[in-house]
């Protein structure tokens, strides 16, 4: 047990410990559960023990030990013999116990952190993967039809993105880069890039960044539009998104696409306007942030 982070925890409930008590607990194996326990029968019996020991601690603290003020107090260091807690030890004990019992011992114990290691991935494994990535990342970029010096700068800045490939050992992969446009600047900033149980990457990260910090994009007519009437059959609206796939409408599971339509993200994404109602289809990778509600017989898209 990490006996400090067990004396900072109970500090912070109690208040301050006189260095003896803490000494005493220690040396009755009472930094523990059952300290839950301690009554003043058992705090009498404490006191005997004290006394008992007194010869060994002495002939320990002449060797070089913990000192007999420490373990005794002030009033009893020198006669350990005697020794009794006094009247507020004894209730300042007693208030331990109470927090022990209303705490639990899992309380006091500092939580061992589980590491993850992340392993960088080499060989074709990476290759590809990194190939994939950074190949989405470009068209996604380039696809933009932005006409505009500054942004043409951009996209050769961004050519340099260096994708490195890694594995927690559970076959799943991540991916990380620097940001090239930042590393032009003397900026270390650090992107990652997760991948879906499908094997899709997201690089949401990265637009997000590019967005804020580099290159303002502007607003696509999807982002513009706020409601798009899309009449629905009478249906149960509570169905899957299976069952309602006959109603000209998929309704999506999550959205990156929708705000910025990206035709990398799958080979069957399209957005299709079928006379007046609008089908979505369902590999339309898209953020959280931007979730489809149904609010009677239209769609609202919240951006």
């Amino acid at each position: 047990m990490d006996e400090v982070h067990f004396w900072n925890k109970m500090e912070e409930e109690y208040g301050t410990i006189n260095p003896h008590i803490r000494n005493i607990l220690k040396k009755q194996n009472l930094c523990s559960q059952s300290l839950s326990q301690l009554t003043v029968e058992s705090i009498r019996q404490i006191e005997q023990d004290m006394r008992i020991m007194a010869d060994y601690l002495r002939e320990d603290a002449s060797a070089g030990g913990t000192p007999l003020v420490e373990i005794y107090g002030p009033v009893y260091a020198k006669q350990p013999e005697k020794f009794r807690f006094l009247g507020g030890e004894v209730m300042c004990l007693l208030d331990l116990a109470r927090i022990m019992e209303r705490k639990g011992i899992k309380y006091f114990i500092k939580s061992k952190c589980r590491t993850i290691i992340s392993i960088e991935v080499h060989g074709e494994d990476a290759e590809l993967h990194s190939r994939t990535l950074y190949d989405k990342i470009m068209l996604h970029f380039a696809s933009q039809g932005i006409l505009d010096t500054s942004y043409d700068e951009f996209l050769e800045q961004l050519k340099e993105i260096d994708i490195k490939i890694y594995t927690n050992g559970d076959g799943k992969f991540r991916a990380e880069s620097l940001c090239p446009m930042c590393q032009v600047n003397g900026k270390r900033t650090k992107i990652s890039f997760t991948m879906d149980e499908r094997g899709n990457w997201h690089i949401y990260s990265l637009t997000r960044h590019s967005n804020s910090m580099h290159f303002q994009m502007p607003e696509t007519s999807l982002r513009k539009r706020r409601r798009i009437d899309a009449p629905l059959p009478a249906a149960d609206l509570n169905r899957t998104d299976t069952e309602q796939a006959g109603n000209d409408v998929d309704l999506l599971e999550t959205v990156d696409s929708i705000i910025s339509y990206d035709p990398l993200y799958s080979s069957e994404n399209e957005i299709i306007d079928l006379s007046g109602s609008i089908k979505v289809q369902r590999d339309l990778e898209f953020l959280e942030e931007d979730r489809i509600h149904v609010d009677g017989n239209s769609f609202i898209y919240v951006t």
